[in-house]
């Protein structure tokens, strides 16, 4: 991985030369966070740039503002890199889509990873399944699993209706308080 990442920080240093840079990134539309900034401007602080996914498999935005420069890069499955540079440059459109293609490695590689995350939490939920006697706390177990791999979710509930008190009840749930409501 820190070979891809170099691959982006070596690809933006030969364009821009020494100007400060940040690299943001957005997994599956959730916030962006900075997977590297440079020494010069590591102290900086500037709010965080916003989603501008608009669902097609490519999608690349350049806007300059007084203080810096961004370029937004968006890729299929809801993927995204904010380049914020703290210069001005004229980049050219074949620029853009080599730095574009210098980023795709690196999110293949994030997108292997997180589906290794969702593979092996499958595999661990089989095997409790498996060994496990107590179903309340089977279903809890496997809620928690799901949530683990739904990166939008904190909280999971499976409700059961009770005939006999008209409720619906909580039978197991993970991530929030236990709660019932009257149908």
């Amino acid at each position: 991985m820190s070979d891809l990442l170099a691959n982006m920080k070596g690809y933006l240093t030969s364009i821009i030369k020494n100007s400060s840079y940040q690299i943001w990134a957005s997994i599956d539309s959730a916030n962006f966070n900075v997977i590297f900034s440079s020494s010069s401007c590591s102290s900086l602080t500037y709010t965080t740039p916003t989603s501008l996914h608009n669902d097609s498999d490519s999608f690349q935005k350049h806007t300059a503002y007084e203080e810096f420069e961004e370029i937004y890069l968006s890729f299929p499955n809801r993927y995204a890199f904010v380049v914020r540079i703290f210069a001005k440059h004229d980049w050219t459109p074949p620029q853009i889509k080599q730095l574009s293609a210098t980023f795709s490695p690196y999110m293949l590689q994030k997108k292997l990873e997180r589906h290794e995350h969702i593979l092996n939490v499958l595999m661990k939920s089989i095997k409790e399944i498996s060994l496990l006697q107590d179903s309340d706390y089977l279903l809890t177990r496997i809620l928690e699993n799901a949530l683990s791999v739904i990166s939008v979710a904190d909280m999971g509930v499976l409700w059961m209706f009770d005939s006999s008190t008209q409720f619906l009840l909580p039978r197991a749930w993970s991530g929030g308080q236990t709660m019932k409501f009257k149908t």
